[in-house]
């Protein structure tokens, strides 16, 4: 049972500590642009493309210890912008442009629970209706000593339906509780669940 147990004990450390060994992280990286600015780095030359290969420039790694991670002497960030007069300009266009999107989105959200839910009440103003009006046939027929097992249960099937319409209508109270939450979490203002 022990040799089990020590068994079970030596794979799941080897499990944890194999990843944190020195040869499992690169010793050198390779970085490069593309064509749109963006910066990419890589530990596989293979992986650059071909018209980058003379482009890219390899960042030599430190030796590391055992058990340590591997550092670079190198760390660089994208080239920044040349005028920032406009990326301003074009950042504060941006931030208005994703906020009407956002608005738009959350609007058109909050804008479908509501047309849910305007739907169903107006199912439930014609279920209510109807149910009156079958009430009165069942009683007409009763009291004229005439048959009305089918009226009865035509009665009984309409206040189910009614009772269903009720649960469908409390959940659409939770979702819209569950959208303010989630716009909430996001950081969405609240005026934007207004449609």
């Amino acid at each position: 049972m022990w040799k089990i147990c020590l068994t079970v004990f030596l794979f799941i450390t080897f499990a944890i500590f194999s990843p944190l060994s020195p040869a499992s992280y690169p010793k050198d990286i390779y970085k490069w642009v593309d064509k749109d600015g963006n910066l990419h780095f890589t530990d596989n030359p293979s992986l650059i493309p071909k018209d980058k290969t003379e482009e890219a420039e390899m960042i030599k790694g430190r030796k590391t210890e055992p058990g340590e991670i591997g550092v670079f002497d190198v760390i660089e960030t994208s080239p920044a912008p040349s005028n920032e007069e406009e990326t301003e300009e074009e950042s504060e266009e941006d931030r208005k442009e994703k906020e009407k999107e956002l608005r738009e989105l959350w609007g058109s959200r909050a804008l479908e629970i509501d047309s849910r839910e305007e739907s169903i009440l107006a199912e439930i103003q014609n279920t209510e209706r109807e149910i009156i009006y079958k009430k009165r046939e069942v009683d007409y027929l009763l009291i004229n000593g005439y048959a009305a097992d089918f009226y009865i249960l035509e009665l009984r099937n309409l206040e189910d339906y009614l009772k269903d319409l009720d649960y469908q209508l409390s959940l659409i109270g939770q979702e819209r509780g569950n959208l303010r939450d989630e716009a909430r979490r996001q950081g969405i203002p609240p005026g934007y669940l207004r449609p």
